[in-house]
């Protein structure tokens, strides 16, 4: 027999859509009303990004350890790294299946990078 397989990962997302694209950047507008977000990425631009059907999850750091709570869009704010994970629709915009938001740089020491930009 095998020994069990461990994974130690800080967060982990486990997405069989073979076709989803990641999209990561900071956030500089945000439309509560229509559910979009714009999202500056480098060295790209700007991107709509349509969070209506997406799941909004905002990492932290508490007591050295890496937490992630469900938010709904009233908990962004502009300036918060962010990585989309979904696909761009037929009208251009960025359609998330999933949104992963730090309110400050997510870092911890010795580990991978988990928002982009910081």
């Amino acid at each position: 027999t095998l020994p069990e397989a461990q994974v130690k990962a800080a967060f982990v997302i486990v997405d069989n859509d073979t076709d989803a694209d990641r999209l990561g950047g900071s956030i500089v507008a945000i439309n509560e009303a229509e559910s979009l977000l714009t999202v500056l990425t480098d060295p790209y631009g700007d991107y709509w990004v349509d969070i209506k059907e997406a799941i909004l999850l905002l990492l932290d750091i508490v007591d050295g350890k890496v937490t992630a709570s469900e938010i709904t869009s009233a908990g962004l704010l502009e300036g918060m790294p962010v990585d989309v994970y979904g696909r761009v629709d037929g009208s251009g915009c960025f359609a998330a299946d999933v949104v992963l938001v730090a309110p400050v740089p997510v870092v911890p020491l010795n580990a991978t990078q988990l928002v982009t930009g910081y």
